[in-house]
C-alpha cells in the first residue's frame, strides 16, 4: 500500500517461522557491509536464539504510531 509516494510498512512479533527468513535477509546484506556490520552469515538458529532472548526481556518493543502525527514527522529520520 502506497500513500503519497511512501510504501506503508506493517510491524509485527517475530514468530516462530520467522528465524530461517531472518537469517536469509540478513545474510544477504553482509558482502556488501552496507546495512549491517556483521561480517559473517548467520544461521536460522542463531536468529531463533536472538528472537527468544528479545521476546522474554521485560520491555517489549513500542509503537512508532503516535509519532506518526507529527506533522513532518515522517519525512525525517530519528
Amino acid at each position: 500500500m502506497t500513500q503519497a509516494g511512501f510504501t506503508m510498512l506493517t510491524m509485527r512479533m517475530a514468530r516462530q517461522d520467522d528465524p530461517a527468513a531472518i537469517a536469509e535477509i540478513h545474510n544477504g546484506t553482509v558482502p556488501a557491509r552496507m546495512v549491517t556490520a556483521g561480517t559473517e552469515p548467520v544461521s536460522a538458529a542463531s536468529r531463533q536464539a536472538w528472537c527468544e532472548a528479545q521476546l522474554s526481556r521485560a520491555a517489549l518493543p513500542g509503537s512508532v504510531e503516535r509519532d506518526l502525527l507529527i506533522p513532518g514527522h515522517r519525512l525525517m529520520a530519528d
